[in-house]
């Protein structure tokens, strides 16, 4: 047996390199789950557990418009849901920026509700009473409207068009969608 050792071998690493391994198949065949860490001042590693993962999880769209109950509370315009591309903002002048879509009602005389749009195509669809007028921006725009809970009625504007919305009578007409395509 001392023929085969080489001057300088370590019989006892090989020992301990077998119950190491036997260790480690052991706690893989178990499904260990746990994780071990490092103190905060003592260097170390963290092992992640099985099953989780290693990159954020997805986002899921849920449709509602951003800041949506914080709108309705200042103004009483209730924006439901859209894609995104139909956004509430600040009005600025016909002539200064980017074109948007105006709404005008009798919530708020002579002061419109403006919308930005940021993608060629999208949808918004809400709930503006008292609507007497629409002003499209830059591409064609189909509204809905509903007047007294009728049932709802598409108009198209053209692209920088204006539409006038007179109820039949005395009641108001409610704004329910704007779609550009």
């Amino acid at each position: 047996m001392n023929k085969l050792r080489k001057s300088g071998s370590r019989p006892w690493l090989r020992g301990t390199l077998a119950v190491g391994l036997v260790a480690a198949s052991a706690l893989t065949l178990m499904g260990a789950s746990g994780a071990v860490a490092a103190d905060g001042d003592e260097p170390g590693f963290t092992v992640e557990p099985v099953g989780t993962p290693l990159e954020p999880g997805f986002t899921v769209e849920n449709y509602i418009h951003p800041n949506a109950d914080q709108i309705a509370a200042q103004t009483n315009i209730l924006l439901k849901e859209g894609n995104g591309s139909i956004i509430y903002a600040q009005c600025r002048s016909l002539n200064d920026g980017p074109k948007q879509i105006r709404v005008e009602t009798n919530l708020r005389p002579n002061l419109p509700v403006c919308f930005d749009i940021s993608a060629p195509t999208g949808w918004l669809k809400m709930e503006i009473p008292g609507s007497f007028g629409v002003r499209a921006a830059t591409k064609d725009l189909t509204i809905t409207t509903s007047e007294a809970g009728d049932a709802p009625e598409q108009q198209v504007i053209p692209a920088n068009g204006r539409l006038g919305i007179d109820p039949s009578d005395s009641t108001e007409v409610t704004l329910l969608e704007l779609r550009v395509k």
